[in-house]
């Protein structure tokens, strides 16, 4: 999601609220909405007229409708985009607006799985109805400033659901489809798009064609483009193509930057046991972005950093090619999936380059992270928030990493990636929920993890934890209590006995608000100490 990533993260709530977010009556509760139709391809044609802030084109949506006669189709389109003209397997159809959503009268009765094609002809400006900023939702034109040399172009923000504001389509992640987007631009500029580039022409005007075309499935909030005077840089790793783009005038910064990424993308095709699944690899760092985007095959960054280690940031959105990308949450309850998974990508680069002293670190600062950054306290998977936004904080990012940490310490690494395996195959271009996932490390650990994600995923807060301990005729007495509101979690650890250079471990399994072990030692140790490795995300005291 485009926001700072790591570690500064951890991400304090996206939305200051006086009421909590995750409970009523500010919160409510949300499914994935009924599609009258699967999606099975989104092409969308634009003319960018930048020196009027302008854009012009139409949108087709291939449908295949659920059901015979269907009278009427809905899409999605913001209120700041006028609508010329509505088709539909070329026949005029009429259309009624509604807020956000477009509902089509085809002339024609549908047939249940025979594919229509919806064309909807728009365009929209700056400056929208009742005005209403276009750049404020889905596309963005860049300004100069009259202190930066080529300040200008766009850029487009699909998540959660602004694609529909500058085109037409379903802009929900409970379906996919492939795509393609063909944009004309003046001639001095490059434009980058999601999956293959067939062709970039020159116009008889001396404007500028590309058209891109993705043929694997994805949700439709990242489909993206971004667009202006750009420095590129070009390479390819194992037939991928890889492309950094920069603002014309930067292109001395990329490889500092992003020489990492070949290295990134061996490892977790490796790693993850799927190979990066997609036919290119574009990062392009623009003007107004902040953070990153992870835009299917096209990742979107702010110039922020350029030209520094970005590794992080890096990390935490070729992570969301797998986690997010080619498997994507079917509900903004589930965006842990995603955030959690990029989150923990970044702690698994750091494992590799770093070492594990660094991995542990980073995993801690994450907790930290989120438990002081985070207002409001929910459940990581939840289907009660107030709108999908609010589930962007450090739940789900923060939370969510150490949590798959946590999952990994449990199920062994073996295991673990084996699970992330048949997650990434199983459910391969497919909306995905948090049950999908525990169904997944199950399948591949032979543990049953219903207890473990109720506790750990489906509960809201954290673990807070003291422990004290004496040393008596021989004995260590060891006192372990909860002290989190609600009931206590059951987990297995270890405890650590210290005693000059000897290192003692002992297992031990807590289900209890207090457990109290004893441990035979002639002699008082230095110390004793629960879960050393931290590898139980709680709040010590």
């Amino acid at each position: 999601m485009r926001r700072p990533v790591l570690l500064s993260l951890l991400l304090v709530s996206a939305i200051a609220v006086a009421q909590s977010p995750f409970e009523p009556p500010q919160a409510k509760v949300q499914y994935a909405p009924d599609r009258q139709f699967d999606l099975q391809h989104l092409k969308v044609v634009l003319t960018v007229d930048y020196p009027n802030r302008t854009i012009s084109g139409y949108s087709e949506n291939t449908v295949a409708p659920f059901y015979d006669g269907q009278p009427t189709l809905d899409l999605h389109c913001g209120e700041a985009l006028q609508i010329s003209a509505c088709t539909v397997d070329g026949k005029p159809a009429t259309y009624l607006r509604n807020g956000q959503t477009l509902r089509i009268t085809p002339v024609d009765r549908t047939v249940r799985g025979k594919p229509s094609v919806i064309r909807v002809s728009y365009s929209g400006t700056k400056r929208g109805s009742a005005g209403r900023l276009m750049s404020d939702a889905g596309w963005h034109f860049i300004e100069p400033n009259g202190r930066e040399a080529n300040r200008e172009g766009f850029w487009t923000q699909g998540e959660t659901m602004e694609n529909r504001h500058w085109a037409p389509t379903w802009d929900y992640p409970n379906d996919v489809a492939t795509s393609e987007t063909i944009v004309t631009v003046q001639g001095d500029w490059t434009v980058i798009g999601n999956g293959t580039l067939e062709s970039a022409r020159t116009n008889a005007n001396g404007t500028k064609t590309f058209h891109y075309k993705m043929s694997q499935p994805h949700v439709t909030y990242l489909l993206s483009l971004v667009g202006g005077p750009l420095d590129l840089k070009k390479d390819v790793w194992q037939g991928v193509e890889l492309i950094y783009a920069v603002p014309k005038g930067m292109g001395d910064k990329i490889d500092a930057s992003f020489s990492v990424t070949p290295r990134m993308l061996e490892y977790f095709s490796d790693l993850f046991g799927v190979k990066y699944p997609w036919p290119k690899y574009a990062q392009s760092c623009m003007y107004d972005f902040g953070g990153g985007m992870e835009n299917v095959s096209a990742t979107t960054l702010g110039i922020h950093g350029l030209g520094g280690n970005l590794d992080g940031l890096i990390s935490h959105e070729l992570g969301h090619q797998w986690f997010g990308d080619l498997v994507t949450c079917k509900t903004w309850g589930d965006i842990w999936l995603n955030e959690g998974f990029a989150t923990y990508c970044s702690a698994l680069w750091d494992e590799k380059a770093n070492g594990k002293a660094a991995y542990r670190a980073t995993v801690e600062s994450m907790f930290k992270g989120y438990v002081e950054g985070t207002r409001n306290i929910g459940p990581l998977a939840s289907y009660l928030y107030s709108h999908g936004d609010t589930m962007f904080d450090g739940q789900s990012y923060g939370k969510g990493a150490v949590i798959l940490h946590m999952l990994r310490r449990h199920v062994g690494d073996k295991a673990f990636f084996e699970g992330i395996k048949l997650y990434l195959t199983r459910f391969r271009h497919m909306p995905v929920e948090t049950d999908d996932f525990r169904q997944a490390m199950s399948d591949a650990s032979g543990k049953d993890l219903e207890h473990w994600f109720e506790q750990w995923v489906f509960r809201a807060g954290h673990m807070e934890v003291s422990t004290a301990w004496t040393h008596a005729d021989g004995k260590i007495e060891l006192n372990i209590k909860q002290l989190q509101t609600g009931a206590p979690y059951s987990f297995d650890t270890v405890v650590e006995i210290t005693s000059g250079t000897s290192k003692t471990r002992r297992p031990i399994h807590i289900d209890s608000r207090e457990t109290i072990v004893l441990y035979d030692a002639p002699i008082k140790p230095d110390s004793v100490t629960l879960d050393p490795d931290g590898d139980i995300p709680s709040v010590r005291k």
